[in-house]
């Protein structure tokens, strides 16, 4: 499906291209401003180009689009701007004015510059929401990798609920607190956040060897006591994400 919009998109914009030079030449523009037709072609062909680059980069995007609609809004509308810019420097300044071909050169250029600075920032926002974005889902996944390492610690220990009863309701207490804490937190508690998952980690790899220790008991005991801390470090850090709302 994806491929048969991009052959109709190309081949519309190739019959764009020999519309255009039909128009051109229908028009004697060789013949009536010849100074200037070199430009005229070649601009029309850039403007052009942009609208299809503009259609091809939204086929392209898939579900992107969706959630950058303002962005890919933005390019087609600064491609739509350049070519109807393009247009009306042309009937302006060649077919009304008749200004030199330096002067109608420039104006092209200037015109062609201003829609790849615009198009350019709009890029940087484009890329800038997509990090954002990214970084959301990234916080969000930190919160459900919690819940899954702290719900596969349970189900290791509840082999052997006699021995390690306590511990599992400690956990439970943690997972709680985990699935209850806000998962988007501002930039200044990320390496809190990195932390906490990786004591989290420690604890399951601890909790994993924990039958084949010298000493379970002691290792249990130790267990309880990193629990315990993690949740004191996770409302700390659930209060500091408070604060910063």
């Amino acid at each position: 499906m994806e491929n048969s919009r991009t052959r109709v998109t190309t081949i519309i914009f190739a019959l764009a291209l020999v519309l255009t030079v039909a128009a051109l030449l229908l028009f004697d523009l060789p013949s009536f401003r010849p100074y200037h037709f070199g430009v005229t072609l070649a601009s029309l062909f850039i403007a052009e180009t942009a609208v299809y680059a503009a259609a091809l980069y939204i086929q392209y995007a898939g579900s992107r689009f969706n959630r950058m609609v303002p962005g890919f809004a933005a390019y087609v509308a600064i491609a739509g701007l350049y070519f109807a810019a393009v247009l009306a420097i042309i009937v302006v300044c060649s077919a009304i004015l008749n200004v030199s071909a330096k002067t109608y050169a420039l104006i092209h250029l200037i015109a062609f510059v201003a829609g790849l600075i615009l198009a350019a920032v709009v890029h940087l926002f484009l890329k800038d929401a997509e990090g954002e974005e990214s970084d959301v889902k990234n916080q969000v996944n930190w919160n459900k990798d919690l819940l899954v390492t702290l719900t596969m610690m349970k189900q290791r220990l509840a082999e052997n609920p006699e021995s390690f009863g306590d511990l599992i309701r400690e956990i439970g207490e943690l997972e709680e607190k985990v699935r209850y804490s806000d998962p988007i937190s501002p930039p200044a508690l990320w390496d809190l956040d990195f932390q906490l998952s990786e004591q989290v980690a420690a604890l399951a790899d601890r909790i994993g060897k924990i039958d084949e220790s010298s000493s379970p008991q002691a290792d249990t005991e130790e267990a309880m006591r990193s629990v315990k801390g993690l949740i004191g470090q996770l409302e700390i850090r659930n209060r500091r994400v408070l604060q910063h709302k």
